[in-house]
């Protein structure tokens, strides 16, 4: 049986949840730049240095290892956390606290007088 068409297109199911991010391995999209970096990281190590083991080059193995380990890490450290929690926390610590209320101890108390 043929589906009825509007103005000549087949009705598509809707996503109703299309805001929702989409996972890969159990990592969103903004996750896998650390993934990346770390196989890159595993790949590169070995290369420079040229190390083999039995003629199979290190960096072949190395790279797959790092990058099944991190994404394994990065499972595990993504349990209950919000999105982007660790891009923000690098940042925090290469950048420090940009905007934030002054302490106690900070508040120039010279008005008061």
């Amino acid at each position: 049986m043929k589906q009825q068409t509007i103005n000549g297109l087949a009705p598509r199911p809707v996503r109703s949840l299309i805001y929702l991010p989409i996972l890969r391995f159990g990592l969103t999209d903004q996750d896998w730049m650390f993934v990346l970096v770390g196989g890159v990281i595993g790949y590169t190590i070995p290369y420079v240095l040229g190390l083999s083991i039995w003629g199979i080059p290190l960096e072949i193995v190395c790279a797959v290892i790092l990058i099944i380990f991190s994404v394994l890490i990065m499972n595990i450290l993504r349990v209950k956390k919000r999105p982007l929690f660790l891009k923000h926390l690098i940042q925090y610590k290469f950048q420090g606290q940009s905007n934030r209320r002054r302490k106690t101890e900070e508040i120039a108390k010279d008005w008061l007088l």
